[in-house]
């Protein structure tokens, strides 16, 4: 595994733990089993191949993979897949997956956003699901501008996020129905991680993230809003 390395002293530090700590090994071995009371994976992986048009001749990179459970059927459908995580325990997790399924075209790195290099072939594809967010906006935006690099012309970038597509003076409300879904659907320990997220994470509006998209070199292709907390952004690279 190819470790996180020395950044300039100004830059965010993205192995800060705001919100859920899944750098710790108990949270990271149980995100599976609380992850999968509110996503299906396999079906998620099936959203994915269509919304990307992944083929086999695919190079893609995962930012954010954590314990790799969808990375790891995406794998299946390209040439080469290079997956990316702050926590080296979440990867450590995904690499054990990748063995016993015997899933031998991904390659991990214990990296961010902002300090993760690409070297060789630039990637068809790029995604990010549930990771954005730990970055401030300012961060955004730099670490659009570093997936732009990594892309080929015309290349697809998926970004799967907790964006906010609701009037912001109707913040209150539309927070707690989101906190309220949690707890119902997948109990305490999601919901409480919710309320963190609201209290130390950096989501934000979908007008600021269109606008983020665009002045890093993206055109917005498909934008499913799919709660008014959750988005899917299908994007294209075009030339600056």
């Amino acid at each position: 595994m190819n470790k996180m390395s020395n950044k300039v002293l100004w830059q965010y530090d993205e192995t800060f733990q705001a919100g859920a700590d899944y750098a710790d090994v108990q949270r990271a071995m149980a995100y599976d089993e609380h992850m999968q009371k509110i996503r299906d994976y396999k079906k998620r992986a099936e959203e994915i191949k269509e919304m990307l048009l992944l083929n086999s001749n695919d190079i893609l990179i995962d930012f954010g993979c954590g314990t790799g459970s969808i990375t790891m059927e995406l794998a299946k459908n390209c040439r080469k897949v290079f997956c990316i995580d702050t926590s080296p325990v979440m990867l450590e997790i995904a690499s054990n997956k990748a063995c016993s399924e015997e899933v031998f075209n991904i390659t991990f790195f214990n990296y961010g956003f902002l300090t993760y290099n690409h070297k060789g072939e630039l990637a068809d594809k790029i995604m990010t699901g549930g990771a954005f967010h730990h970055l401030p906006d300012f961060w955004k935006v730099i670490a659009l501008q570093r997936i732009h690099g990594m892309l080929k012309e015309d290349g697809l970038f998926l970004l799967s996020d907790v964006v906010f597509s609701f009037d912001p003076k109707d913040y209150i409300t539309e927070i707690n129905s989101f906190h309220e879904f949690l707890k119902v659907k997948s109990g305490e320990e999601l919901y409480n991680d919710g309320l963190l997220h609201l209290k130390e994470e950096f989501s934000t509006f979908d007008w600021l993230m269109d606008e983020m998209l665009r002045r890093t070199g993206f055109d917005i292709d498909s934008k499913v809003v799919r709660t008014k907390t959750n988005i899917d952004y299908v994007c294209k690279k075009i030339k600056r």
